[in-house]
């Protein structure tokens, strides 16, 4: 235990004991230590101790800084002014590199940067694996990832996860999967699960945004909204009759107007001004009063 008398005062008093020795430490009759600042041990001449790198250390009449106690480099415990003893190493045992008799550093590594078990501070050996056996990417040391594949997507047995090697052919024994489609994901009519084949175009010919290859829509409209068909109508007198709407009229203007529930439909308006929407094209094709054909360009 320190004790401080007077800590206010200019003769402030300081006892304490000595960490090695236990005897008494009192600032009035002990000198400090010119290097570290400690008050010197009257009985062993020890100042700072192990936890620092002074012990007691002053400089003598021919200006050399010896050991109060010993008048050499070490003091009584041992150890130099720099905290070293005549082995050259420090209480702890690390070097003056800061390796102790191991070859480890402070932290647990050795010169190389890899602790006991060989492991860096990233926590992978040598080869780069960690202690479970994987590296950086997820692989361990025969190659194979957390869920038993390669990094080409192959297991132990040479199958990927759907099931085919390298050369195409399934588990099964066949070249198509049990749902049907083969390693590229095309069933034997060459469409994919989605009803496309390897250009992009369903079995109708058209691709997903719903054009086909020469870039028309199912109601034969292109994007920029030209048709490739025209409707000719056959006699502009021909009568056309709805029993829900409009009873009999005569058609003076029909075209093609947009798609309903897959059908091709086509707006009628009528010399009375009425208008009927979304007609079947095929009902006015099989009564033979409108027909197509394609535009020339």
């Amino acid at each position: 235990m320190s004790i401080f008398i007077d800590y206010n005062s200019q003769n402030s008093r300081y006892i304490s004991v000595c960490w090695i020795c236990r005897s008494t430490i009192d600032s009035r009759v002990l000198a400090r230590c010119e290097v570290c600042g400690w008050y010197i041990c009257g009985n062993c001449g020890t100042c700072n101790g192990p936890f620092g790198s002074d012990r007691g250390f002053v400089k003598n009449k021919f200006g050399k800084i010896v050991n109060n106690a010993t008048n050499s480099d070490f003091s009584i415990t041992g150890y130099d002014l720099f905290g070293f003893n005549a082995s050259g190493l420090d209480y702890k045992g690390y070097n003056r590199e800061g390796f102790d008799s191991h070859g480890f550093d402070r932290e647990g590594f050795d010169r190389e940067g890899f602790d006991l078990y060989g492991f860096n501070r990233e926590g992978l050996d040598k080869l780069g694996f960690n202690s479970q056996g994987f590296d950086l990417d997820g692989y361990d040391r025969q190659g194979f990832s957390f869920d038993g594949y390669d990094r080409q997507g192959f297991d132990k047995q040479g199958f990927d996860k759907n099931g085919f090697n390298k050369i195409g052919l399934h588990k099964n024994g066949t070249m198509f999967s049990d749902d049907g489609f083969n390693y590229l994901g095309y069933d034997e009519s060459g469409f994919d699960k989605d009803g496309y084949d390897k250009t992009g175009f369903d079995k109708n010919g058209f691709n997903k945004k719903g054009f086909d290859k020469n870039g028309y829509n199912r109601l034969g409209i292109n994007k920029y909204g030209i048709s490739k068909f025209d409707i000719e109508i056959f006699n502009n007198r021909r009568i056309f009759y709805d029993r829900s709407c409009y009873g009999k009229g005569t058609i003076i203007d029909c075209y093609l107007s947009r798609e309903k529930n897959n059908l091709f439909c086509v707006r009628i308006k009528f010399d009375n001004g009425a208008v009927i929407k979304d007609v079947d094209i095929k009902k006015l094709l099989s009564k033979g009063i409108i027909k197509l054909y394609k535009r020339k360009s």
